[in-house]
């Protein structure tokens, strides 16, 4: 869903907003998060672990490739916390809230990156070579979205 809010930002505004720093993530593909969902349905114990894919990035790097890859471009600019919140809020009256406060606490914490090993296989770099023309055509409503809590180790 993040990705697909992104290459749907990019497509349309002049400008990309993002937090300074550099928080890093690993996406991990929906397909390889719904295996890992009915494997570990499967198991009688109880385990924790990282959804993470193979590929770590930094948050510009990845916005950087999907914008090469939707054709987008836009300006990708750094600002505050409060204001990236702000804007987020104002466009929020005319789609979804783009991103969340707890969204951008979780990224600015790096709670979107792990060192353990990667539970996807699928590369995200790779899926979007292929697949970058479709991201963002329409806007993704996260209230339909499946909720996954992110818990800080």
């Amino acid at each position: 869903m993040l990705v697909d809010d992104v290459a749907w930002l990019l497509r349309r505004l002049p400008a990309f907003r993002i937090l300074p720093g550099d928080h890093g993530l690993r996406p991990i593909h929906v397909e390889d998060l719904a295996r890992l969902a009915v494997d570990l349905g499967e198991r009688r114990d109880t385990v924790t672990l990282d959804a993470v894919g193979p590929e770590t990035f930094r948050y510009v790097a990845l916005v950087r490739l999907v914008a090469e890859g939707v054709g987008s471009r836009a300006w990708i600019v750094r600002i505050p916390r409060g204001i990236l919140l702000l804007a987020s809020r104002l466009m929020g009256r005319h789609v979804d809230v783009p991103i969340t406060r707890d969204e951008v606490h979780g990224l600015a914490a790096n709670l979107l990156v792990t060192e353990g090993p990667p539970t996807g296989r699928i590369r995200f770099s790779e899926w979007l070579r292929e697949h970058a023309g479709e991201g963002g055509a329409a806007w993704a409503n996260d209230s339909s979205a499946t909720t996954v809590e992110v818990v800080p180790h």
